[in-house]
């Protein structure tokens, strides 16, 4: 096959009309820095659904906790301070749910009348202050 000058013409030109396009393109759409825009938003969107998720799995944490306090106040049938919640801990209702652990919530205080359950994921903290409270966000205090 011989070579003409020619044909360097045409695989030049070629190559120039694919850059010049390629340039063009960018220019005249504006979005040269459009993959770092989407990378944040992605980023910021993840981080949004990282915080449901903290939310809900620390709700769930405290609810599932909520049968198991009320038959150990069932259960503790003690006198006066000794009795109803006091004396609650994680450990202790192991015996009624082998799934809740130390890991995922925390019994700050408890009474004969009252406790508090806490659950923290991640960033979420949730609480049920109570036998009759609402399982809410934030620490038992």
């Amino acid at each position: 096959m011989v070579l003409r000058v020619w044909h360097l013409f045409v695989a030049f030109g070629a190559l120039a009309c694919l850059s010049l396009g390629f340039v063009g393109g960018m220019l005249v759409s504006g979005n040269r820095d459009e993959s770092h825009t989407r990378t944040v938003v992605q980023v910021l969107s993840v981080a949004g659904q990282d915080q449901a998720s903290d939310d809900s799995t620390a709700q769930a944490n405290v609810r599932a906790t909520v049968p198991a306090i009320e038959a150990y106040n069932a259960d503790n049938t003690g006198v006066g301070d000794n009795s109803g919640y006091a004396g609650v801990s994680v450990s202790r209702l192991q015996a009624y749910d082998s799934a809740i652990a130390e890991e995922l919530v925390a019994i700050p205080y408890a009474t004969s009348m009252s406790y508090c359950i806490e659950s923290t994921v991640g960033s979420a903290t949730w609480r049920k202050a109570g036998p009759g409270a609402d399982i809410e966000p934030g620490s038992c205090g």
